[in-house]
């Protein structure tokens, strides 16, 4: 007898395969699987409009805000010019050497300070020398 391979033994058992090196059939689909209509109008029952209640709600809400918003504005804007004004004119009037505007206007605001801080103090006598009642 000739020579024997070691595997012939292992000749005789069938092999078993991994299902993941397997081709899987085709999958057959049916002729149609959902046929779309011809028209699609007749599903259109609801008319996609915005009903006039919602309208003019969100127009009454829009020109509430936008004159929130500006009576906002407004009142901020006097804020600040009521800041700058009374400041502006205190800080050219202690230090009117300081002032980026140039001289004339310095000594103009100066004058004007002086001008408003004499009528107070005439006002102020006047209400003191008063005759009582």
């Amino acid at each position: 007898m000739g020579e024997q391979s070691p595997y012939l033994a292992a000749a005789q058992i069938p092999l078993i395969k991994s299902p993941s090196l397997r081709v899987p059939q085709p999958v057959e689909l049916p002729p149609d699987i959902h046929p779309l209509p011809d028209s699609v109008n007749p599903y259109f029952v609801y008319p996609f409009t915005l009903e006039p209640h919602i309208v003019t709600l969100e127009s009454s809400r829009r020109t509430t805000l936008a004159a929130h918003a500006t009576r906002r504005e407004a009142y901020l804007r006097s804020r600040d010019e009521e800041k700058s004004g009374g400041s502006a004119m205190l800080s050219d009037a202690l230090l009117p050497a300081l002032s980026l505007t140039g001289a004339f206007y310095s000594q103009r605001r100066v004058y004007q300070a002086t001008r408003v801080r004499m009528q107070t103090m005439q006002s102020l006598i006047e209400c003191t020398n008063a005759p009582d009642r």
